[in-house]
């Protein structure tokens, strides 16, 4: 049961560190894009964080 309950907890934490990962990534890619179609870097992480 120990073990069990021990994985779960593993699981959570990688599920969680996965998430972080994968939400710094997207921003990062939709920043690119948006500064591809505006004018100004301020601009396209303020459109990259609204999507």
């Amino acid at each position: 049961m120990m073990n069990c309950k021990k994985r779960v907890k593993e699981l959570e934490t990688f599920k969680a560190k996965h998430g972080e990962h994968c939400q710094a990534v997207t921003l990062k890619l939709l920043t690119q894009r948006s500064f591809q179609n505006s004018s100004s870097e301020a601009d396209a992480k303020r459109n990259a964080r609204r999507e």
